[in-house]
């Protein structure tokens, strides 16, 4: 038996501690993902199965707690808990000891503790384990996610969000400001009483990231310079810490800055949120509390929701380390050897609108709903907040215009057919304070990534690059079919040009493939060409007629060892369209670890999703140990057909 001698080298610190070190599009996805899960909160596998999660809270909670508990156990894992005097930092010993021994027992601790966030750092470090700050002095990051969830929840969208806080600058205020610094064009006021805001510190450095996106952040310490114009007020109780305040005059000082119904009626459509517990009476009357306009309730019951998110967000990465062995050796297993994660399901249009599942009225305008909604969700998973998005073969323009919805800024569809284009810009340009979709005629297999961008509204190259290009791997009969379905002789022939046109302007990619498009020479050239696979969306689609009239070359690659690609239900022959969200590589030295699908694992998902009875893709759920990214299945309703009209 190999000795340990000596103690472990500390690792880069993971989890979620401050959202001012989360790229907005992370923060993005876990607000996305908490208010899927609120809607839905069977919406999850068990990603978490024969794992154990410490819960250390060192001050009081009741919703937090009770949320991250819950939660872990949904998600399938054992929880330990741990109250203030339960650990022996109580009688002296070290956080960097206390980390060292968890980080050998459990996957994952969540915190809450009134120390300075710097703990549950090295924690983290010396644990070599995920940390969640549940609430330390300076900061409360799953609080703002929850807060901006609950926004999402019930503006429908955040993007230009106008916020007044009111109260104490404390950690919820701060985790606000720096969640709402991720929102393009937000607005946040902060009225807190002199010598109460937050710090120069973290409103220096929310302004600076804020400025990116356009949010503005602006303090004030009188009641009497309030905006004109809000969606949410939110107050938090005056003591959050409940410590004692050094000036015995402190009361005076908050008086003023109370909620009451005189005030809330100055924005008669503003909403109100309270991060609870609440003393009525204090910051706000129980009248607003308990309104019509009041969310604080449904804000209570994000909680859940955020930490599911935050725990499937955080938690399986150090799972796949644990089992693999990958904390001392740095082995990774292959996929076939640990499964892939249970699949979050989706039964429903979630982007595309009902207008949009129409087909175009237009000569030479393909439109396929299905295979459209997985290639929307491969490009929303990497939009931040007012982007700019490039959308390669726009079509119908139905894609441009839902990426459009979900928070980009400008989207720019081009496509090789006058047709597609003209009757996309009726139907689906638009131009407004905040949000541009335009279109152009383009054929982007001619063209250099300078003269690309030539045709191109944007003052630099685009944050992210949507394709949904043909992938049939036949050459087809001459016809207007031509420029919607060849995809060359291996399916790829376009998925390469959007490829090489995205890492040359060094764009985020979110593209889809057929499962019979040689799946692992998809992956092999994404990785070749510098980028990450982050998340997968599947959908089991019926194989059009065009291509079971040219099924031989799709049995080739199955024969080459690319398959099985095709699965029959009840006499229907079924493939699997690919959504894939690309992250340009990164260099994450230091920070928080990103999970990413290595090129020879995207062929052995589709192979165990292929092993299903049905459409649902039941088989992903069959395997107890997590896929290192997060897998999306659209179930879609009885598919509309394909439009070649």
């Amino acid at each position: 038996m190999e000795r340990m001698v000596g103690a472990p080298k500390p690792a880069p610190e993971t989890g979620l501690f401050s959202l001012s070190d989360v790229d907005p599009t992370e923060i993005h996805r876990l607000v996305e993902r908490s208010t899927e899960l609120f809607h839905d909160p069977g919406a999850h596998g068990r990603p978490l199965a024969d794992t154990d999660i410490g819960v250390l809270f060192t001050k009081t909670s009741t919703r937090t707690r009770t949320a991250f508990s819950v939660g872990a156990r949904r998600l399938g894992a054992s929880v330990i808990s741990y109250g203030p005097g339960d650990l022996q930092l109580n009688t002296g010993e070290s956080v960097r000891d206390t980390g060292r021994i968890l980080g050998d027992m459990l996957d994952g601790v969540v915190v809450r503790t009134a120390g300075p966030l710097s703990e549950l750092r090295e924690l983290s470090r010396h644990g070599r384990v995920p940390v969640v700050n549940a609430m330390a002095a300076e900061e409360h990051p799953t609080q703002g996610i929850c807060d901006l969830a609950t926004m999402r929840l019930h503006l429908g969208e955040l993007t230009g969000v106008k916020v007044l806080y009111i109260g104490e600058g404390n950690n919820t205020a701060v985790a606000l400001t720096h969640g709402l610094a991720s929102v393009g064009g937000s607005m946040l006021t902060l009225a807190t009483p002199p010598g109460y805001g937050i710090t120069e510190h973290e409103l220096n450095s929310a302004k600076a990231a804020g400025s990116r996106v356009g949010a503005q952040i602006t303090p004030v310490f009188s009641m009497d310079h309030l905006p004109p114009d809000i969606d949410i007020v939110y107050t938090t109780r005056w003591q959050t810490t409940g410590t004692a305040k050094a000036d015995p005059d402190w009361r005076e000082l908050f008086r003023p800055f109370h909620v009451s119904e005189e005030l809330l009626a100055r924005w008669p459509a503003a909403l109100f949120m309270h991060d609870l517990p609440a003393h009525r009476g204090d910051e706000v009357s129980g009248n607003v509390l308990d309104g019509e306009r009041s969310i604080a309730w449904s804000q209570a019951a994000m909680k859940l929701a955020s930490a599911i998110a935050v725990l499937e967000w955080c938690m399986p990465r150090a799972r796949l380390q644990r089992r693999s062995g990958s904390r001392a050796s740095g082995h990774r297993p292959r996929l076939e050897d640990r499964g892939a994660a249970p699949g979050v399901r989706i039964f429903e249009y979630r982007h595309l609108l009902p207008a949009d599942l129409r087909p175009p009225r237009r000569p030479h305008v393909f439109f396929d709903p299905a295979d459209t909604e997985v290639g929307i969700w491969a490009t929303v998973d990497l939009i931040r907040p007012g982007c700019t998005v490039l959308d390669l073969g726009s079509g119908s323009g139905a894609a441009a215009s839902a990426v459009a919805r979900a928070g980009a800024g400008h989207v720019h569809g081009l496509d090789i057919s006058g047709d597609s284009v003209l009757w996309a810009s009726q139907h689906y340009a638009l131009e407004t304070e905040n949000t541009r979709v335009t279109f152009g005629v383009a054929d982007y297999a001619l063209l250099a990534p300078s003269q690309l961008l030539g045709n191109c509204p944007f003052d630099s190259p685009p944050a992210v690059v949507a394709g949904n290009p043909p992938y049939v791997p036949v050459p087809p009969q001459a016809g207007a079919k031509k420029l919607s379905i060849d995809g060359g002789p291996d399916g790829l022939h376009l998925v390469r040009l959007i490829v090489r046109h995205a890492a040359d302007m060094g764009s985020d990619l979110g593209i889809t493939i057929g499962s019979y498009s040689s799946p692992r020479a998809a992956a092999s050239l994404l990785h070749e060409s510098g980028y990450e696979i982050s998340r997968v969306t599947l959908s089991a689609l019926r194989l059009g007629d065009y291509t079971l009239k040219n099924i031989e070359r799709v049995l080739e690659l199955e024969a080459e060892g690319e398959g099985p690609l095709l699965r029959a239900y009840d006499g229907v022959v079924y493939y699997l369209i690919v959504g894939l969200s690309c992250q340009r590589t990164r260099n994450t030295a230091g920070g928080a670890m990103q999970p990413t699908l290595a090129p020879d694992e995207l062929l052995a998902l589709l192979r165990l999703a292929c092993k299903s009875r049905t459409p649902a893709l039941e088989a992903l759920d069959t395997s107890p140990v997590a896929c290192p990214v997060p897998v999306r299945i659209l179930v879609l309703p009885d598919e509309p057909l394909r439009h070649h009209c």
